[in-house]
């Protein structure tokens, strides 16, 4: 892959780095980068020389006036491809074998990485839920993180909260006293 970006071919190397992160998947990714960590660091650099590739890439394009529309978006897909791929490797496969290897340890059965494997995959199911979610009360106004103001965000809610209790199509409930087919769908 590294051979290829230096010749500047942004989908072969894509191409190639994909092959890399599909042998990396799974139980046998998993062992083959818990036992061996050198390889781990020599990924981890190739990653750095890949990412400055696409950059310089992405850079060349942006400067490319003589280009059609066809070859710019090929040639954009092409680098999305890449990037992706070498985010898939550095943000899924190495960082999950760092955090089996904390959780199982060295000298680890294969059977009790692979358990512990399963674990992290879980948890990092979860933390994607955890950015969702984060990322949904955003966008519906809320502000964990305050940079709006706590009251700011309570007012946003508070509106659509109204708004959406003046719509007929949404039941609001009161004081206990509900239809009883509204009562039955909230259930």
């Amino acid at each position: 892959a590294i051979r290829t970006s230096r010749d500047g071919d942004v989908a072969l190397t894509a191409n190639h780095v994909g092959r890399v992160d599909l042998l990396l998947r799974g139980d046998a990714g998993l062992a083959v980068l818990m036992d061996n960590r050198r390889l781990a660091l020599d990924i981890t650099s190739r990653l750095d020389e890949l990412d400055a590739f696409a950059q310089r890439s992405e850079a060349e394009l942006e400067a490319a006036s003589s280009l059609s529309v066809a070859e710019v978006e090929r040639r954009s897909l092409d680098l999305a491809r890449l990037k992706d791929v070498n985010w898939a490797i550095r943000n899924d496969r190495l960082r999950n074998a760092v955090a089996v290897f904390d959780l199982a340890g060295t000298g680890a059965t294969d059977s009790a990485r692979n358990a512990y494997f399963s674990i992290q995959q879980a948890f990092a199911a979860l933390d994607r839920m955890e950015v969702r979610g984060r990322d949904s009360a955003l966008r519906e106004g809320a502000d964990p993180l305050g940079r709006h103001g706590w009251r700011s965000g309570q007012h946003r809610r508070r509106e659509t909260s109204e708004s959406r209790h003046r719509d007929r199509r949404v039941p609001r409930r009161t004081s206990g006293l509900h239809d009883h087919s509204v009562a039955t769908r909230l259930r």
